[in-house]
């Protein structure tokens, strides 16, 4: 804790010396973990507010380091757009509309997966279910399983897999972070 004020302490006097004032009202801190109390951290003498969730790189991050706000945010986002698209297209060509959803609406489901990536049924039921309920809309009575192969598509919860393979690839062989092995 004292290691941490002390840091800030050396932001903040750093801050200073360069002529680059902090803007403490926008400043707070996430205490990740439920056993120890939450200490105070100040800049100067101004308290550093603290939260209870905080967004980074567009992943929300709880002090419980469960993703269920964010998963939630990622399944509202995706389904406003592809109401947004069926709006948009009256037409319901299948390829089109396949690919209207890997192009604007799979992003949103897919980014920064790594980190966030969705382990309890109920949560890998709210993503798949943006997916289920796009193929839906211009192929019924069909099950989702056959949907996807008409399509040409996978289920996300395949290609989350798919990503975190890939990712533990690059960890193993080298191939993250390190800028001289990016080819």
């Amino acid at each position: 804790m004292t290691c941490l004020q002390s840091d800030i302490d050396a932001v903040l006097h750093w801050s200073e010396q360069w002529l680059l004032p902090l803007n403490v009202s926008k400043l707070q801190h996430l205490h990740i973990g439920w056993r120890h109390a939450c200490p105070a951290y100040y800049c100067g003498a101004v308290l550093i507010k603290s939260v209870e969730e905080v967004t980074d790189l567009g992943v929300v991050f709880t002090n419980s380091l469960r993703f269920n706000s964010h998963i939630s945010r990622v399944c509202k986002k995706a389904n406003s757009v592809c109401a947004l698209l069926f709006r948009a297209f009256e037409c319901r060509d299948i390829s089109l509309l396949s690919s209207l959803f890997v192009t604007y609406v799979r992003p949103i489901l897919e980014c920064c997966t790594s980190v966030w990536s969705p382990r309890i049924k109920l949560q890998i039921k709210c993503v798949e279910r943006v997916q289920r309920l796009f193929t839906k809309h211009f192929v019924r009575d069909v099950p989702y399983s056959v949907r996807l192969q008409m399509l040409g598509l996978h289920s996300l919860e395949h290609r989350r897999l798919y990503f975190d393979l890939v990712l533990l690839f690059k960890i193993v062989h080298g191939f993250s972070g390190d800028r001289k092995s990016v080819v």
